[in-house]
């Protein structure tokens, strides 16, 4: 959304890239790895649902490697799979995946912002520029608001209004006025799509989800018979819901006992993940899906520093010089913000309780995700994770450290995700 090297698929559609796209295929398993290490931290925590992008995430975390030296640079390589002379590649690999995504429904932005006044190393502008499509921009911190609608406008205008409020919250702006804050990353990945069975073969429906054994809720389901990939394993459901246009999928492993996905969180992996994607085959199923929507805004720097990136965040210890020639600087805090809505079509009347409007006499599969299930959304072409979690509890909305999105979803499926770094100069006196 978004991890090492290890295999060349992730789950989903095949990826169609050429072969002289060594690089591009070894960030996107570097970013399959990576989400899920960042997954597995995530879940030891006590959230219901997950949502997150890995790709945002690791996208911003590259950039910040383009500025880092010494013993940070190496733990950032270290940590995020950058083995070899492919830390001194990752950064046209970034610009490659992001050219490939924006051609379809997603919409990649990243932005660097600055106290006026800060000075940049040229090579670092250089870099920010030729890989990741921003110049960095001056603005003024201590003016909260302006700061704040400038920026917001900026990625309204490159989301087609998609993300309008990427910087918010209070604890954000509290950070602004109680700090020296010297440079900001932004980083957004947008894209609104709907499920590629035809509308008119959907319908809707209202039935059980179980939280836990004799734990039902009632939610809103979305139905469709129609082709899958499908496959089952040690007790695991899988199943990819192409979205339309086919340039991303749903991948959804839900495990036959309701309180099983503590277990496959344990052994799932990239490799576990390639070797199921070999088995899927194509059914005609009939797919319930439930309606959700999971907004959620994390702070990940101490699940960051468990994964081992620990000296950005070390006052004197940062060595982010690549940066700028002042070493006092360092990162603050990782805030990741992020939106999944699986919504029915527009139009949509909430249904009777267990009542589907179509023949049901049908003799054909039926895979109802009535239990907590894991899932990831990949491009299609590159096979790179976009986004990545866990439902457990679709009628609950969870927020986490910093404020609620106000975000909607008008469409089947939803889903934006943004993150923020903050760098901060080291008070003197």
């Amino acid at each position: 959304m978004s991890v090492l090297t290890l295999v060349a698929v992730v789950v989903c559609l095949v990826p169609t890239l050429d072969a002289r796209d060594d690089d591009v295929r070894h960030l996107v398993n570097i970013n399959l790895d990576f989400g899920l290490k960042l997954y597995k931290q995530l879940a030891r925590y006590d959230m219901q649902n997950i949502c997150f992008s890995p790709y945002s995430v690791l996208s911003s975390l590259a950039l910040v490697h383009a500025g880092s030296k010494g013993k940070t640079r190496a733990q950032i390589e270290n940590s995020l799979g950058f083995h070899g002379s492919f830390g001194d590649r990752v950064d046209g690999a970034v610009g490659a995946i992001n050219d490939v995504i924006s051609e379809g429904s997603m919409s990649p932005v990243l932005a660097v912002y600055s106290q006026s006044g800060f000075t940049y190393n040229r090579t670092f502008v250089n870099t920010a520029q030729a890989h990741y499509g921003t110049t960095p921009q001056m603005v003024d911190f201590s003016k909260t608001q302006t700061a704040l609608g400038l920026m917001n406008m900026f990625f309204a205008d490159r989301t087609n209004g998609t993300v309008s409020h990427l910087v918010n919250g209070g604890e954000l702006r509290s950070t602004w006025r109680q700090s020296s804050v010297q440079m900001l990353v932004l980083s957004a990945l947008s894209a609104r799509a709907t499920w590629a069975v035809p509308a008119a073969k959907t319908h809707e429906v209202r039935r059980s989800f179980y939280l836990d054994i004799d734990l039902p809720v009632k939610v809103d389901y979305v139905t469709a018979p129609d082709k899958f990939r499908y496959g089952r394993a040690d007790n695991v459901t899988y199943i990819e819901v192409p979205l339309l246009g086919g340039k991303q999928s749903m991948f959804i492993a839900m495990p036959d006992d309701i309180r099983g996905l503590t277990a496959l969180n344990a052994r799932i992996n990239a490799k576990m993940l390639q070797s199921v994607n070999a088995t899927m085959t194509s059914h005609t199923i009939d797919v319930h899906l439930p309606r959700f929507r999971v907004a959620q805004n994390l702070g990940l720097r101490e699940v960051i520093t468990e994964l081992g990136v620990t000296r950005m965040f070390t006052r004197g210890s940062a060595e982010l010089d690549g940066v700028s020639d002042n070493r006092e600087i360092y990162v603050n805090q990782v805030m990741h913000e992020s939106v999944l809505a699986m919504n029915p079509r527009e139009g949509y009347m909430p249904p009777k309780d267990d009542v589907i409007g179509y023949d049901t006499h049908l003799d054909i599969q039926t895979v109802k995700v009535d239990r907590p299930f894991f899932y990831i959304i990949s491009d299609t072409e590159t096979g790179l994770a976009l986004f990545l979690g866990r439902i457990s509890h679709p009628t609950t909305e969870i927020q986490i450290k910093f404020g609620a999105s106000k975000s909607s979803a008008s469409s089947l499926v939803r889903f934006s995700s943004s993150l923020v770094f903050l760098l901060l100069m080291l008070r003197l006196g």
